[in-house]
This record gives structure tokens, C-alpha cells and sequence, in this order.
């Protein structure tokens, strides 16, 4: 299990944010939007790399540490998570294409909350089966929110905007 568990600790420490966006040629309506979208949404990627980082600091020092304590401070970041999908939720592009982006933005965001969720339940409950399961949950959720960022990065690049992605890890 505690193997298992540093794993899941290094998985769920990793997030892609868009951390700027700057304007370089023509914009079309599309990359307006982006702009636009990205601004709106720039409190929540605050708080998410905010989250990120605690519970980075948390899950770096799990050795000794109780299993409810390593689920309570993955469980006292979750509603951050769940918050910044909230906030993203509420933006309001115009653009199908950004509409798009903003959809799988948010389900990323939710699939990750999920992830964390079961890995706070697996760690508590002491349970590899449930641990794995997290893991498999981990991956796919940090694979979408990777993917979104790629994509994101070839709108706005399609569209006049550059936007500088980094990895909180």
C-alpha cells in the first residue's frame, strides 16, 4: 500500500495550467474569445495553482503520516477544485469553438475532483484495489486536463494568441 500510495501522491500532484496569454498578429473572433475566456477564468487558475501547491506540500511529507490524515488534506483541497469547475462554468464565451473548450475545461476539472475523491476514500480505507482504481481515474483525469491544454494552445495559436502553459508538479 505505501508504494502504491507515494504513486498516486505523485499522480495527483500533477496539473496543467494556462498561466498567461498574450496577443501576436491578427486576432479573429475566435482568439478575442479566448482572450476573453482566459481572463474570466483567471481567479480560478489561481486558485487551482494555489490547491495544487498545498497539496503538493501535504502529500510530499506522507512517510509516518496516518492514512486519515493523508485523506483529510487531499479532502480539504477537493472543494477548491470543485469551486474553480463552478467558476469556470459560469464564463460566458461567445464562440462555439470556445464554448467547446470551456465544456471539456470543466469536465477535466470535475473527472479530477472524482479522482481525488476515491483517492482520499482509498487511502482512508487502507485498500490497494480501491487505490489502483484511483490511479487508473488519476491518469485518464491528468491526461484530459493535458489534452485540453494542447488543444487550448492550438486554438489560440490558430487564432492570433499565444497562451503559455506550465505544469504545477
Amino acid at each position: 500500500m505505501k508504494n502504491l500510495s507515494k504513486k498516486v501522491m505523485i499522480s495527483v500532484c500533477t496539473v496543467v495550467l494556462i498561466l498567461g496569454l498574450t496577443g501576436c498578429g491578427v486576432q479573429t473572433a475566435v482568439g478575442k474569445d479566448i482572450k476573453s475566456f482566459y481572463k474570466e477564468i483567471s481567479s480560478a487558475s489561481v486558485k487551482l495553482t494555489i490547491a495544487s501547491n498545498e497539496l503538493i506540500a501535504h502529500l510530499s511529507n506522507v512517510d509516518g503520516m496516518r492514512s486519515s490524515d493523508i485523506a483529510a488534506g487531499i479532502n480539504k483541497q477537493i472543494p477548491v477544485f470543485k469551486e474553480c469547475a463552478a467558476e469556470m462554468k459560469q464564463a460566458q464565451p461567445k464562440t462555439d469553438e470556445v464554448k467547446q473548450l470551456q465544456a471539456s475545461y470543466v469536465i477535466a476539472i470535475e473527472k479530477y475532483v472524482t479522482a481525488l475523491e476515491r483517492t482520499a476514500q482509498a487511502v482512508d480505507a487502507n485498500s490497494g484495489t480501491m487505490m489502483q482504481q484511483a490511479v487508473v481515474l488519476i491518469a485518464e483525469a491528468q491526461n484530459d486536463l493535458t489534452q485540453v491544454a494542447l488543444e487550448a494552445q492550438e486554438l489560440a495559436s490558430k487564432n492570433g494568441v499565444k497562451l503559455t502553459i506550465d505544469t504545477v508538479q
